[in-house]
């Protein structure tokens, strides 16, 4: 680790790894459910970025809606409980 080549980057992630890694031992559900959330605000991220300026908040909440129908016709396995 000393000789690291980003040591900037690896030494907060070494003083923090406890921290970082308490994700690893959620269940796979909430895992996924969390990739799901992750996934869905990039897709509103692009979609709202292609379009610098909403002339309404009805046209913002337009393209957010068809964003994620969009996305959700890549999902293959749905969540329960």
């Amino acid at each position: 680790m000393g000789n690291s080549k980003y040591p900037q980057v690896v030494k907060p992630w070494c003083n923090n790894w406890e921290c970082l890694t308490v994700f690893l031992n959620y269940p796979q559900d909430i895992k996924k459910a969390t990739y799901t959330i992750d996934y869905l605000n990039s897709v509103f991220c692009t979609a709202v970025n292609k379009r610098k300026v909403s002339s309404s908040d009805q046209a913002a909440f337009k393209v957010v809606c068809l964003a994620t129908q969009s996305a959700s016709k890549k999902w293959l396995i749905l969540i329960h409980n």
